[in-house]
């Protein structure tokens, strides 16, 4: 059985006095074996044959180096066998057995050894699961994996991130993990709801105050499109005279007539909408313009300033690409929002709604910076949805040597017509290999008749296109999102 063992941190620039500790041998065996001891990590395995020497277990490496270990007590066996690095303090190296029959050239692969050692339940999602653990040099300790495999099944977080904190000796918070989820499955809904309550406690005047503060974050096209199509329709309310709706209490400060209108649409085509200079310009012909609405209309226009501010917009992602920045600013740019809001928040009930969202902020923070997952509100055309970015970079693959700098990337898309379709994109050397995945036949041989059009829209990438690959999905969501590909950096993108 593994035993539970504590995180012991090993730099590689270890003393020599230490590791000389480590060693039995000649001096010349010394210094090799101190250079191999120096790239030893754990999750690395290691073949060789146990022995005993002076009353001491060791590990005799199939170059003749060897290293003092502690391995379970029923491993007996005069042969070459393969060892499971679990851990390495300044007296040994800990280690677990890892079934190969070399004669046969049949292996048990390390997660199956390390599952049935450990009693753990035998499953794919757990194979994976311990496969990353490894591929991260985590210590492997049964409750801990435990403890992620279902929080990532209740949660449905991805075991990646969750690793990623375990591997920062970060923990993993209940209610960080509700909030974390939440978020991702609400999205924009979590600030409607404030935005709802705050504008339940306020005023028209506040709400136009209100209102004009969040569109200091919209960019000049859409400031300039919801002044003049706004003002548009008031004007042609007036013309046919059916009158301009007033809600504000102080009728003496209203705007109320079609002459004002029309020199507010005088004032509003002078405006410079180009420059960044005039903003304040912009948001009091923009004040002006929200006098003539309901509160329920302000709500409404503040909730689009504010996902405009929050979502990725899949529209501009083609041509401002500098949406992109979004990604891992989310939760700051949720914090502008909030602290806007608080000056307008009266009433207890919405400063819980505050407060809940505050703690939201630094729950997405903590994921995005120990977890490396980025969670964010996708806006495609006029679906919103929530998109995920995260990744897992294995520090070396099994064997010990250094895992490889290609990077692996999942781009998962729910589309009208094509309905689920995954593309997934390997950097294999100079060149990027691409394998698209559909639902089912018809999808598929539909695209497969579009190949050579596909390779010719390929050939602008700034990496070269290598292989190109179409297949039909056969594994359900969950399998397809998470399948593990070795010695590879993991890079997800979901939505």
């Amino acid at each position: 059985m593994i035993q539970d063992i504590n995180h012991l941190s090993v730099k590689q620039d270890t003393s020599n006095q230490i590791l000389t500790n480590l060693i039995n041998g000649s001096d010349v065996q010394n210094k090799e074996a101190m250079l191999a001891l120096s790239k030893i990590q754990l999750g690395d395995v290691l073949s060789g044959k146990i022995i005993s020497q002076e009353d001491q277990t060791l590990l005799k490496l199939e170059n003749g180096l060897k290293l003092l270990a502690q391995i379970p007590q029923h491993i007996m066996s005069d042969g070459l066998l393969d060892f499971l690095v679990v851990g390495k303090s300044r007296q040994h190296l800990e280690l677990e057995c890892v079934q190969k029959n070399h004669a046969l050239n049949k292996e048990q692969d390390i997660e199956s050894a390390v599952i049935k050692e450990m009693q753990l339940p035998q499953n794919q999602e757990m194979k994976q699961l311990v496969g990353k653990w490894i591929d991260g040099q985590l210590p492997l300790v049964k409750n801990q994996l435990l403890q992620v495999y279902h929080l990532a099944k209740h949660y449905d977080l991805p075991s990646e991130a969750l690793i990623n904190i375990k591997g920062q000796a970060g923990t993993l918070s209940e209610q960080e993990m509700q909030l974390v989820t939440r978020f991702r499955n609400e999205g924009l809904q979590v600030l409607n709801h404030l935005l709802d309550e705050t504008f339940e406690t306020m005023g028209h005047s506040e709400g136009v105050e209100l209102t004009s503060t969040l569109s200091q974050y919209s960019p000049n096209d859409l400031l300039k499109q919801i002044i003049t199509q706004t003002l548009e329709q008031l004007i042609q309310s007036a013309k046919s005279q059916e009158g301009l709706l007033t809600y504000n209490v102080d009728k003496e400060n209203l705007l109320s007539s079609k002459a004002t209108l029309d020199s507010l649409m005088k004032e509003a085509q002078q405006l410079d909408f180009e420059s960044t200079d005039s903003m304040k310009e912009k948001i009091q012909v923009l004040k002006n313009v929200l006098q003539f609405l309901s509160k329920e209309e302000l709500k409404e226009l503040a909730k689009q300033f504010g996902h405009k501010h929050l979502a990725v917009h899949q529209k501009d992602l083609m041509q401002h690409p500098k949406e992109l920045e979004k990604l891992d600013e989310v939760s700051d740019r949720l914090k502008e929002i909030l602290e806007d809001v608080k000056s307008y928040v009266k009433q207890e009930g919405t400063s819980q709604v505050l407060s809940s969202l505050e703690q939201m902020t630094q729950a997405l923070d903590k994921y995005q910076m120990q977890g490396q997952y980025y969670c964010f509100p996708l806006q495609i055309n006029d679906q919103q949805t929530t998109g995920e970015l995260y990744f897992f970079k294995p520090k070396k693959n099994k064997k010990g040597n250094q895992a490889s700098n290609g990077m692996y990337i999942i781009l998962a898309l729910d589309m009208p017509s094509l309905k689920h379709i995954e593309i997934h994109l390997k950097e294999e050397k100079d060149e990027l290999g691409l394998r698209i995945k559909v639902t089912n036949d018809e999808i598929l041989k539909h695209m497969q008749n579009h190949k050579k059009e596909l390779r010719t829209l390929m050939e602008d990438t700034i990496v070269p296109i290598g292989e190109i690959h179409l297949e039909c999905l056969q594994q359900t969501a969950t399998e397809k999102i998470s399948k593990k590909e070795d010695g590879l950096n993991r890079l997800d993108f979901r939505i």
